[in-house]
Order: structure tokens, then C-alpha cells, then sequence
């Protein structure tokens, strides 16, 4: 309902989620994990809404309850690049680093947020450093051919491109 929300753009959907996940943890019988995803799925919403304060609640209430929650890591990223500055951003995309070093998507997406803020050559060692964590992250290379386009360096960008 979340996606659908900023699909559609009708905060409706996100409220209707917010509900739902509501209803759903007033159960006894949730696991640890059950209650974290769900309260994830409630941050989604909440995201949706513009209430960053209570996706932020949510994303520590998760962490809490799943310390390696990875998905909540992330969106407490994406929350500190919508509503922090630049570098509690890149504070808060580096912990996803320092947490998840030796997963891609965490130098993919601090890349990706390095490349927006005009930090090219830092994404680009980022997106480096997912693709050698995994080479088949077809992510990272679109990503990397894009930060060389716009660094100037065709060939290369072409390279990436073509590898992806």
C-alpha cells in the first residue's frame, strides 16, 4: 500500500497501511522478527506521509527488535537524505556500509547518493567497490557508466554500460 501511495500519490493507501500494520501488532503471538517487519512496513507508510519523526520511531523500534535489519539501515538512509543534511546522509549510508560490508547494495546506494550530491569520484569508487563484491550487481555498473558520463569520460562510461 506504501508503493501504491507514491504510485498514485494518495496518501489514503499509506494511511490505510498504517492501519492495517497497527491492527496486525496488536497480536500476542508475533515473533520478534514478524513485529519488526511489520513496524518496517508501518515506516514505509509513515515515509509515504511525510511523518518522518514517526518512520524514524519505527526504524529504531525495528532495530531494536532485528539489530541487523538491513532494509530498515537503508531507509533510515533514504529518511536522513530526505529530511537531514548532506552529511548526516552520508553519515547515516555509511553505517549501512559499516554494518554491511560486504554487501553491494550498501556501496551501491551510498554511491548513489554520493553521485546526487555531486560527490562523483567518491560514488564511482563506491560503485567500484560493489562490483567487486559482486560482479554480476548490474546495478552498479548502469550506476558507475552514468557517474562516468557525467565525469566527462565516455569510453568508460561506454565500458561500464556495456558490461552491464
Amino acid at each position: 500500500m506504501s508503493h501504491l501511495s507514491a504510485l498514485e500519490g494518495k496518501p489514503v493507501h499509506a494511511q490505510t497501511a498504517r492501519t492495517v500494520v497497527d491492527s496486525v501488532l496488536d497480536r500476542d503471538d508475533l515473533t520478534a522478527e514478524q513485529r519488526a517487519n511489520l513496524i518496517y512496513q508501518r515506516a514505509q507508510a509513515n515515509m509515504q506521509l511525510k511523518d518522518y519523526k514517526a518512520c524514524d520511531n519505527d526504524l529504531q523500534e525495528v532495530l531494536k527488535l532485528a539489530p541487523k535489519h538491513l532494509a530498515a539501515y537503508m531507509m533510515l538512509a533514504d529518511l536522513a537524505a530526505r529530511s537531514k543534511t548532506p552529511a548526516e546522509a552520508t553519515a547515516a549510508y555509511s553505517r549501512v556500509v559499516q554494518e554491511f560490508p560486504d554487501n553491494a547494495l550498501s556501496y551501491n546506494n551510498r554511491g548513489m547518493y554520493l553521485q546526487s550530491v555531486g560527490q562523483t569520484q567518491a560514488a564511482l569508487a563506491d560503485f567500484q567497490k560493489a562490483i567487486q563484491l559482486d560482479g554480476k550487481f548490474l546495478p552498479a555498473y548502469i550506476n558507475q557508466g552514468f557517474a562516468l558520463l557525467e565525469s566527462g569520460e565516455p569510453a568508460q562510461a561506454e565500458a561500464a554500460l556495456t558490461q552491464a
